[in-house]
């Protein structure tokens, strides 16, 4: 078998399972929210580098709820974030109604999600107040303080996807026909 042959069969592979090896949520798109009472704040967006939401100031439909200080929510590869930023000393926090939470929906991380780690700042933010589905994340935060500064990241553990059929057949395919021209050349 040439070189030649031997590069062109590898770069087949790795153009067919490449797709799948890399998945995240990055370019997909994500509902990223907050449910404030009576009221459901809502926005579908792309999931890019760096926070997707910035309020108050943002034009997104969330900024309506998310009113004091600075607010950001980034949506990662893997991860979720939210960071609260007060320069003006305005530190009250979450208002204590139900239901007062951040929802994030649609997420393709590249499998169901299974479970999560939470890091965060906030007093009585615990792993309890996060609730998921196999593609979204819901966190309480009714009642919650914030102080100058808050945050959390939750990570997110997924279930490994297998690849698609197609793709399967087709690197068996190759596989084989790999083996079948060095057998050939002897």
């Amino acid at each position: 078998m040439h070189l030649r042959s031997i590069k062109s069969l590898a770069a087949l592979a790795l153009t067919l399972a490449a797709p799948w090896a890399n998945a995240g949520m990055l370019g997909s798109l994500a509902t990223i929210g907050y449910h404030y009472e009576s009221t459901h704040y809502t926005d579908s967006l792309l999931v890019g580098a760096g926070a997707e939401v910035t309020c108050p100031t943002g034009a997104f439909s969330m900024c309506s709820a998310l009113i004091a200080a600075t607010q950001t929510v980034d949506v990662g590869e893997n991860y979720l974030a939210y960071n609260f930023t007060s320069t003006t000393g305005n530190t009250s926090g979450f208002n204590d109604v139900t239901p007062s939470y951040f929802v994030f929906d649609d997420l393709q991380p590249g499998g169901d999600i299974t479970g999560f780690t939470l890091s965060t700042n906030i007093a009585g933010l615990d792993a309890a107040r996060v609730s998921y589905t196999v593609n979204g994340v819901h966190v309480d935060m009714h009642g919650l303080p914030l102080g100058m500064a808050g945050s959390f990241r939750i990570e997110l553990v997924t279930a490994g996807q297998a690849l698609p059929e197609p793709a399967s057949a087709a690197l068996a395919a190759l596989a084989l026909g790999g083996l079948a021209l060095t057998r050939r050349r002897r």
